[in-house]
């Protein structure tokens, strides 16, 4: 997972539909529980386990804006289709059921179903309940805050998209084995559908090995958590052929509309490893879920120059797909020339920085790390985050050793190129004096530079005492 900061850090840092659901009925399973709820006053019972086997006629309406997995070049189609689950909330007793509905009957047209299956939960269905219906949920939980719809791991075909969607009823009663809602459900994506295809500056088609795509103004998400405050996870969706492909690839993406419109970020790298990058603007108003964009020409992508990878020894690594360097050793060593990639700390530990000269332009640190972390410098080093205020984040104490230097060239020269949560934190202050940074027996001194073109050299020389 990649860490992203603007002064602060975070880590929490569509299908196209509407369904509705008519009145339904709900047989208990047991005769105790069949009248729940009527004119007589309901006597509370000890907290018990309740079975209910649940159909729940459902329909798909007919116009554009629906549910659909199935596309046909500027149209989509909604049908049901066996094997999707639905989960079911109910908010008011804040109680995720146990258990899942799935569609069954399925009319011919695709258009019609019933939800059937069997719930468990240890309160019972009350009037007034308020109830979430989870359509196509990743990843249910007892805990509502942790039930996600993901848009991870998509291949780019039709098939791999996730149509998640929710619905709200309100319980009206449960007598004689028939529950009735105070109105209709009606289903309503928490994605957008999307359809790509990419040409080159010649207009060539690129053949797709892997695609990227984040966001300017962070508005999309790899992951949506409905129920919990932060809503929205990581403005970074993966999408890998099984084979690479210059036809179209379709992508289910999770917008959040409270965001300002801005565009879509892609990145291509293409069979022969050459990377491509652009932009689509939104359209007015920005994307919405629950919409199907699509393009009649092919997105036009500028090619990049090639990435450079460092030398490093003391660990046997390789960037993936997010050009990530990934490190669960303690001890490495970078130098030479290191473009386009960078780097992840799981466990902190020390790197010991000789010579290198790095550049990495996405909006992100070039060094991340989850724990205490010392740098150990020799000669001249530089690390250049042009388009991010930080170059290095450490979730601990950072500490500098060794004798030589380390400019960093950042966007922002409030925070010095370097965020140490325990002991040098630009929130909290304790970044005005560099030697805070300064390894016991060695001294730290910082320079900084306005460079006019709105970046700053930040560099700080290090030497034993």
């Amino acid at each position: 997972m990649k860490f992203t900061m603007k002064k602060t850090l975070f880590l929490k840092t569509l299908m196209l539909s509407a369904a509705t659901v008519a009145l339904f009925g709900m047989t208990a399973c047991s005769g105790s529980d069949d009248n729940i709820i009527g004119d007589e006053p309901i006597t509370e019972q000890p907290a018990a386990v309740k079975t209910y086997q649940v159909s729940i006629p459902a329909t798909m309406p007919g116009d554009e804006q629906t549910r659909a997995v199935s596309f046909d070049g500027t149209t989509s189609t909604s049908t049901f289709k066996t094997g999707e689950m639905v989960y079911v909330y109910n908010v008011t007793k804040n109680e995720v059921m146990d258990g899942y509905l799935q569609p069954s009957n399925i009319t011919t047209d695709g258009k019609g179903c019933d939800l059937t299956g069997t719930l468990t939960g240890n309160n019972a269905i009350s009037a007034n309940d308020e109830l979430k219906l989870m359509y196509n949920l990743t990843e249910a939980s007892s805990d509502p805050t942790y039930c996600i719809f993901s848009y991870d791991g998509q291949n780019g075909t039709q098939a791999s998209v996730l149509d998640g969607a929710l619905a709200t009823v309100n319980v009206s009663s449960y007598t004689g084995g028939t529950l009735t809602t105070t109105a209709p459900a009606s289903f309503q994506p928490v994605q957008s559908m999307f359809r790509f295809k990419f040409v080159d500056e010649n207009n060539n088609p690129i053949t797709v090995k892997t695609l990227r795509i984040q966001s300017t103004n962070v508005e999309i998400a790899v992951r949506y958590w409905p129920f919990d405050n932060n809503h929205f996870g990581a403005n970074d969706i993966m999408v890998t052929p099984s084979s690479p492909t210059s036809d179209y690839l379709y992508v289910a993406i999770c917008i959040n509309e409270d965001k300002t419109p801005s565009a879509l970020e892609f990145t291509v790298t293409d069979d022969s490893d050459n990377e491509y990058k652009g932009t689509k603007d939104a359209p007015s108003g920005g994307f919405k879920n629950g919409k199907y964009y699509y393009n009649t020409s092919a997105i036009t992508l500028t090619k990049q120059d090639a990435r450079i990878e460092p030398t490093i020894t003391g660990s046997a690594v390789s960037p993936n797909e997010y050009n990530c360097y990934k490190v669960y050793a303690t001890e490495i060593t970078l130098s030479g020339t290191s473009k386009g990639y960078y780097f992840f700390m799981y466990n902190g530990g020390t790197i010991h920085l000789s010579g290198l000269t790095a550049t990495y332009d996405d909006d992100d640190n070039f060094i991340y790390s989850n724990g205490d972390l010392t740098l150990d410098i020799s000669g001249a080093n530089s690390i250049t985050t042009k388009n991010f205020w930080l170059a290095i984040f450490v979730g601990g104490t950072l500490k500098l050793s060794g004798s030589g230097t380390l400019t960093l060239t950042v966007n922002d020269a409030d925070g010095y190129g370097i965020m140490a949560s325990s002991n040098y934190n630009y929130n909290e202050g304790t970044n005005s004096n560099a030697s805070v940074l300064a390894a016991d027996g060695y001294t730290v001194t910082r320079d900084v530079t306005n460079n006019g073109n709105g970046t700053y050299s930040v560099t700080y020389t290090v030497a034993p005492n």
